[in-house]
């Protein structure tokens, strides 16, 4: 039987694209606690996620999927550039200067994968890349 685990509540706020004031926090839980009934993932699904990505379920995809549409970030099979945008903005680690954020969601956005599912989660580790790449190398 699959059963929700805390860290992956706590791995999808992070993900989720949250800021610091209470009520955005507090959807982001409620979109989390809402794709956990819909998409229940184990432990095992979110641990492949972070260590070994092209052996990340469908499942989990998909719940990765009802995040961001949760969130307003993909809407009608389509992400929403405006809302990452804003969101990102004076986020240094992904992008230095708005224009240069402005390419990394175009290139990122620009990524289709086999279903929705797919293109979210191609989305998502596009970004995850970029940050990761530059934590690194700061």
């Amino acid at each position: 039987m699959k059963l929700p685990y805390i860290n992956t509540i706590c791995f999808l706020i992070c993900i989720s694209y949250v800021n610091s004031q209470y009520h955005v926090l507090q959807n982001s839980i409620d979109s989390v606690t809402k794709c956990l009934l819909k998409f229940t993932t184990t432990r095992e699904e979110s641990k492949t996620y972070f260590d070994n990505p092209d052996k990340t379920s469908h499942n989990f995809k998909c719940f990765l999927k009802c995040m961001v549409e949760e969130e307003g970030f993909f809407q009608n099979g389509s992400p929403v550039a405006e809302l990452v945008f804003e969101t990102h903005k004076t986020n240094k680690y992904l992008a230095a200067t708005s224009e240069e954020l402005l390419e990394v969601i175009e290139r990122c956005h620009a990524l289709v994968g086999d279903d929705d599912c797919d293109t979210v989660f191609k989305i998502s580790r596009c970004f995850d890349d970029i940050v990761y790449g530059k934590v690194h190398h700061t």
